[in-house]
């Protein structure tokens, strides 16, 4: 019988010969594709970003949005992360991908060329594929996670009843160093031993084993803020933890999933933070370019990325040194000049083409840029 390594290396080959596009296991542990080398030569002599670290910080966002995330990596090749396993260190990787009509991108060939609706469909088909897969493997092989745990169960159960009966306040500092420190064997041992204590005094009632647990999230969340997590990602993983955790019956299971959860927040806090920049930032312009057109506010654009608007304006004015607002008059700016090459083009049609609300504001703001209005750079690109 083949074992869950082969049965997946097979749908990969699959997947690859249906759609065209590589993919592969990636464990974010030791941040290497299991099976094969995998497109770490594209661009690896043009960039110095760590590709590992981009496909880790891929695989984190899969686990906070329903397992499945599409991302940026060097040169601006798109590639989709699909979480298999429970402790969400584990995915595939498909790409490189090269978006339509994104001229930055380097036309490499053999790359795949889709729209982002294609982008959108093939990792629904991918989450749809290998998370049947994972199942699989979920009923074939122990889990090492949740024998950690009951072993340390078995080991506390020996200690004197006295002992256990006392809350252990210096664990809560062991997690805070260990988070902080980015120990994650030194962070589980140390919530595998809080969750013991829990067990025990609960009484093995689930629904108190889960509030406790509730506990533990907050503080595992503050401490990862303290680190230097970003706080309103940390509050989104919140919010999608206290989702998932009504769905638990067994504290073996609640084991090892708060256990994938220490592991996302302290990935929050050391792994992520250039990469996600990076990412959003190029989701961020890419978004402006295809739509300056339109009325956009600020909202709009937060939303699209699934971030703040507070956020996303911190990250225009710290990354790109200028504000929203000035960014994307600067896009509807440059086409603007475009447009006025044809004399066909009125003055009032190129403000409406380019999202301004009337012809006054867009000269000023026309002005403001290129210090002539919209008329003396007609004239001027005329004669030339």
């Amino acid at each position: 019988m083949k074992d869950w390594a082969e049965i997946l290396e097979e749908y990969e080959r699959h997947f690859e010969g249906l759609c065209g596009v590589p993919c592969a296991r990636f464990d974010r542990k030791s941040r290497t594709f299991c099976e094969k080398a995998y497109c770490s030569c594209i661009c690896a002599e043009q960039t110095k970003q760590d590709y590992a670290v981009v496909h880790c910080y891929g695989c984190a966002e899969s686990a906070r949005w329903g397992n499945r995330f599409f991302y940026y990596g060097p040169c601006g090749f798109v590639f989709i992360a699909v979480t298999l396993a429970e402790d969400k260190d584990t995915a595939i990787i498909a790409g490189p991908i090269r978006m339509e009509g994104d001229e930055d991108t380097p036309d490499v060939p053999g790359v795949a060329v889709m729209k982002p609706s294609q982008v959108t469909n093939l990792s629904a088909l991918m989450l749809a594929v290998f998370g049947g897969v994972e199942q699989l493997r979920q009923r074939m092989d122990d889990d090492h996670p949740r024998e950690e745990f009951l072993s340390e169960l078995y080991r506390m159960a020996d200690e004197p009843e006295e002992t256990r009966a006392v809350y252990p306040v210096a664990d809560e500092r062991e997690l805070r160093h260990a988070i902080m420190d980015g120990d994650v064997a030194a962070a589980r041992a140390v919530l595998n031993h809080l969750l013991g204590f829990v067990f025990f005094s609960a009484g093995v009632d689930i629904d108190t084993i889960k509030a406790r647990t509730l506990e533990l999230l907050v503080l595992i969340s503050r401490y990862a803020i303290e680190g230097g997590a970003d706080p309103e990602t940390i509050l989104m993983m919140n919010e999608v933890c206290i989702r998932e955790i009504r769905d638990f019956s067994r504290i073996e299971d609640l084991s090892v999933w708060l256990g994938g959860v220490l592991n996302r927040f302290i990935g929050c806090v050391f792994e992520f933070r250039d990469v996600k920049h990076a990412d959003t930032l190029r989701k961020l312009t890419r978004f402006l370019g295809e739509n300056y057109m339109r009325r956009l506010t600020l909202d709009d654009v937060a939303e699209h990325v699934f971030l703040s608007k507070s956020y996303v304006s911190r990250l225009f004015s710290e990354e790109l040194g200028t504000t929203f607002t000035a960014y994307l008059n600067h896009i509807r700016v440059e086409k603007a000049k475009i447009m006025l090459a044809d004399r066909e083009n009125t003055l009032s049609a190129i403000a409406d083409a380019v999202g301004f609300t009337d012809q006054s504001y867009f000269s000023r703001v026309f002005k403001s840029i290129t210090h002539v209005s919209p008329g003396v750079y007609r004239e001027q690109h005329h004669k030339e």
